[in-house]
């Protein structure tokens, strides 16, 4: 068998499990969550050097926001950059929200996006309980890499 093809195979059995698992879970991403990313992400102004890559780097953005504001850390791992010194996963901004008792997070705000280098950019997100109303910044590194995926270095949730 092609290695492509068993790839490609191996793609679609990895979405298919996600999905499963996001529904057996409960944390499936609802209407208003994935507006509060892809609102706070339009409304995003990176410093002008940045301009690029956050527009390059807005997809990926879209799904690891996704992943976080519904804490599914098992999949952020597919977007670790392993050659940074960081987190194996983000922090989450569950662990500081006493009052967050379930469902997903909304994301208020991207901001603060800068370059850092020719292939990075750091950004903070602002996260919202829409329960509690609780609220904590999330601090990260987007890294453009070799074969034009983005990976991610977490760095740290920041009290608000």
């Amino acid at each position: 068998m092609d290695c492509q093809v068993l790839n490609g195979a191996l793609t679609i059995i990895n979405s298919t499990l996600f999905s499963f698992n996001d529904t057996f879970s409960g944390t499936v991403l609802s209407a208003s969550n994935k507006f509060s990313i892809q609102n706070s992400l339009a409304q995003a102004t990176p410093s002008n050097n940045a301009t690029k890559l956050f527009r390059d780097a807005k997809p990926t953005l879209e799904k690891v926001l996704s992943l976080i504001v519904c804490r599914k850390d098992d999949q952020l791992r597919f977007y670790t950059d392993s050659s940074s010194v960081g987190l194996p996963t983000p922090i989450s901004p569950f662990s500081y929200m006493s009052k967050h008792k379930s469902g997903c997070l909304n994301v208020q705000r991207v901001d603060s996006i800068k370059k850092k280098t020719a292939n990075a950019f750091s950004f903070r997100a602002l996260f919202v309980s829409p329960q509690s109303e609780e609220s904590k910044f999330g601090s990260y590194t987007a890294i453009k890499q070799q074969n034009g995926k983005w990976l991610f270095n977490w760095s740290a949730i920041d009290a608000l």
